[in-house]
């Protein structure tokens, strides 16, 4: 994964030795610009269970935020990947999918944290609004579903081959069955949530019943169904107002993906002018208008739209 991250973003990935961590198994990379000879930052991979860990699922932890004094010379971040992988008696571990797909998602994360470096940490990495805060993290995601980064990440537990074109065309399918609907389902919860914000006082369920009924038109309502009631944004209004970044998030992630893809998604020119117009500013301007600096338009839906075309 590094290896074919490294070309996109033009950047090598060193292994460093490391002691006195908080436990022994934990990987450590220094991340350095090839273009400016310059160490960028560090990045640690906790991946393995163990009995003191606990499984709150994969995520990361920034440990150190990427700076630049008033020099403008920046100060190296460190951030680390957690994850609860399961070893085999070899110490061999086999990632499902899903997994694969968590740890791209993390590395989105992970990647914006170490490039963001801005003069306040108020600022630094990921720390921004929050309709854009997961943007990076689909981009990266996009690249799962690309037949030649699947090439080059499976392998066959047993011979050790990459998987064949047609299981990987099967893999591909198999992850785009159902997606309407699942977006359907995340609309659905969007709208439910946003008018939660706006009509506070208003029967919940009875809101509900309308919207599900306007939405699923081909869907017959259960009123007994309470599915509020485990409804996190109905106890928390925070979240609740945050809901609809999930798929605005993912609308503009597919157009800036899409322009990756046109451009070859291990070009590292494109790369370089994504970590430039996207990733380095962090929190520090204007999320839309650093779409804009990058795709040279106004992002739209039509790159999102396609997805659910196949």
């Amino acid at each position: 994964m590094l290896t074919l991250l490294s070309k996109f973003f033009h950047i090598e990935c060193e292994p460093q030795k490391v002691t006195n961590l908080w436990t022994s198994n934990v990987l450590c990379y220094r991340i350095r610009s090839m273009k400016h000879q310059a160490v960028l930052g560090y990045l640690f991979f906790d991946l393995y269970d163990r009995a003191t860990k606990r499984d709150e699922g994969m995520h990361q932890l920034t440990l150190i935020p990427a700076i630049r004094d008033d020099c403008s010379i920046p100060c190296v971040g460190a951030c680390v990947i957690v994850a609860n992988f399961k070893s085999d008696a070899d110490q061999s571990v086999q990632l499902t999918f899903a997994d694969l797909k968590s740890l791209f998602y993390q590395m989105g994360y992970a990647l914006h944290t170490i490039f963001g470096a801005t003069r306040f940490t108020k600022f630094s990495g990921a720390q921004l609004v929050h309709d854009f805060m997961k943007v990076p993290s689909l981009v990266l995601e996009h690249w799962v579903l690309q037949p030649q980064m699947l090439h080059a990440l499976s392998q066959n537990v047993k011979t050790g081959k990459p998987l064949s074109r047609e299981m990987i065309e099967r893999l591909i399918a198999r992850e785009k069955f159902g997606r309407p609907s699942k977006m359907l389902q995340e609309l659905f919860l969007g709208i439910v949530a946003l008018h939660l914000c706006e009509h506070q006082r208003q029967n919940a369920h009875v809101m509900i019943e309308k919207l599900y009924k306007k939405i699923f038109r081909h869907l017959v309502y259960v009123p007994e169904n309470y599915f509020e009631m485990s409804f996190l944004p109905f106890a928390d209004n925070q979240v609740a107002s945050l809901y609809y970044a999930n798929v605005w998030s993912q609308m503009i992630a597919a157009d800036i993906f899409a322009e990756i893809k046109k451009q070859g998604i291990f070009n590292h020119e494109i790369g370089m002018k994504y970590v430039t117009e996207i990733l380095s500013p962090g929190g520090s301007r204007n999320a839309y208008e650093m779409v804009k600096r990058f795709l040279g338009h106004q992002f739209h839906s039509k790159a999102f739209l396609e997805e659910f075309e196949h």
